[in-house]
C-alpha cells in the first residue's frame, strides 16, 4: 500500500533543505577570489555584496517559512490547501516537472559554459554568479522530487504499460550512455582517421551545447503550450485525435525546417562550387554531382546507370526535380 507522507512533513523537509542549500551558496560567495583594491567591504565589490544581501534576504524568508510551517499556522494550512488543489491538475503538475527539468539543464549548461569561456571579464562575472545558480539548480531538483512525493508518495506505482515504457526508456538511455562513453574514449568520429583507413575527416558540423539546450527548450515549450490548450475542453477533444495532432506536428516541422533551410545562403564548397559562366548557377560536384546525375537519368527514363550509390536518395532528388 502506498502511504502518502503528510503535507506538513514534506514542507518542513523542503524548506530545511532549501535553507541548507542557500547557506552553502552563501558560503561560496565568501570563498570566491576577492580584489582588495576594488573591494568596498572586506575586499568585496558592490556586485558581490548585492548578491550576498539578496541571498541572505531569501534565507531570512525561508527561516520565516520554516517557523510558520513548524507552528502549523493558518498560513501553512492555506498553503497546503493551495498546493493540494494545484497539484491535482495534471497540466500544472507536468508544467512544474518540465520547468524543474529545464532549470536543472540550464544550470548544467551554465557550468559547462563557465569552464569553456575564454573571456576573462565574462568568466569573472559568471564565476561570481555561480553560487546562486548552484542554489537554484538544487532547489529545482528537490522541487522535482517533492511535487512527485506530494502527489504519489514514495512508491513507484503505475500501470503495466507505464512500467514497460519506463523500463524501455532506461534501457535506451543506458545504450546511449554506453555509445557516448565509447566515442569519448576512442575518439572515433571526433578526430580525423589516420590509422584505420576508414577515410573519415574532421567533424564537419559541430553540435554545440546551446543548440542542444535550445532543442530542449523548444520541445518543453511546445509541451507546455499543448498543456495550456488541453485545459479547454473543446480544444482538448480536437487535439486528442491522433491523426489531427500528428498531421499538425508533421506540417509544422517541415515548414519550419524548409524556412530555415531556404533562409541560409549558399556558401561555395567542394561539393557545390561557386557559380560560373554561362548561367551562374550552383551545380553539385563530386559525390553530390553523381547523386544528382543519377536523378537526371531517372527523369529521362533511362533508369539507374550501373551500380548506384544511395539509390533512394537519388530517387528522392528525382522527385524534387519533377516537382520543381
Amino acid at each position: 500500500m502506498n502511504k502518502l507522507p503528510t503535507p506538513i512533513s514534506i514542507l518542513r523537509s523542503y524548506f530545511i533543505l532549501l535553507f541548507i542549500e542557500g547557506t552553502l551558496a552563501l558560503l561560496q560567495f565568501f570563498l570566491l577570489p576577492i580584489d582588495v583594491k576594488k573591494g568596498i567591504l572586506l575586499g568585496l565589490s558592490w556586485a558581490r555584496l548585492t548578491m550576498i544581501g539578496g541571498t541572505a534576504f531569501l534565507l531570512l524568508v525561508i527561516v520565516v517559512m520554516i517557523y510558520l510551517v513548524w507552528r502549523d499556522t493558518r498560513i501553512t494550512r492555506r498553503l497546503i490547501s493551495f498546493l493540494n488543489t494545484a497539484l491535482r491538475w495534471d497540466s500544472i503538475y507536468l508544467a512544474i516537472l518540465c520547468l524543474c527539468i529545464l532549470t536543472t539543464l540550464a544550470s548544467i549548461y551554465y557550468y559547462l559554459f563557465l569552464f569553456k569561456v575564454t573571456d576573462s571579464a565574462l568568466s569573472a562575472y559568471l564565476l561570481r554568479l555561480s553560487p546562486f545558480v548552484f542554489w537554484v539548480a538544487l532547489g529545482a531538483l528537490q522541487t522535482l522530487f517533492s511535487v512527485r512525493i506530494w502527489r504519489f508518495g514514495f512508491e513507484l506505482d503505475g500501470t503495466p504499460k507505464q512500467l514497460k515504457t519506463f523500463l524501455s526508456s532506461i534501457i535506451v538511455y543506458i545504450i546511449l550512455l554506453s555509445i557516448t562513453a565509447f566515442i569519448s574514449l576512442s575518439r572515433i568520429g571526433l578526430t580525423q582517421d589516420i590509422h584505420v583507413s576508414l577515410n573519415w575527416g574532421d567533424p564537419g558540423t559541430p553540435l554545440m551545447g546551446l543548440q542542444i539546450f535550445g532543442a530542449y527548450l523548444a520541445s518543453i515549450s511546445v509541451f507546455l503550450f499543448y498543456l495550456l490548450l488541453t485545459s479547454f475542453p473543446k480544444v482538448r477533444d480536437i487535439l486528442q485525435k491522433p491523426i489531427f495532432l500528428d498531421s499538425v506536428i508533421f506540417l509544422l516541422l517541415w515548414i519550419l525546417a524548409s524556412w530555415l533551410w531556404l533562409a541560409e545562403p549558399i556558401h561555395p564548397t567542394y561539393f557545390a562550387p561557386k557559380p560560373r559562366l554561362p548561367n551562374f548557377e550552383v551545380y553539385p560536384y563530386s559525390d553530390a554531382g553523381n547523386y544528382d546525375l543519377t536523378a537526371q537519368y531517372l527523369l529521362a527514363g533511362n533508369g539507374i546507370p550501373g551500380i548506384a550509390k544511395r539509390p533512394l536518395y537519388s530517387t528522392f532528388l528525382a522527385g524534387l526535380h519533377a516537382l520543381s
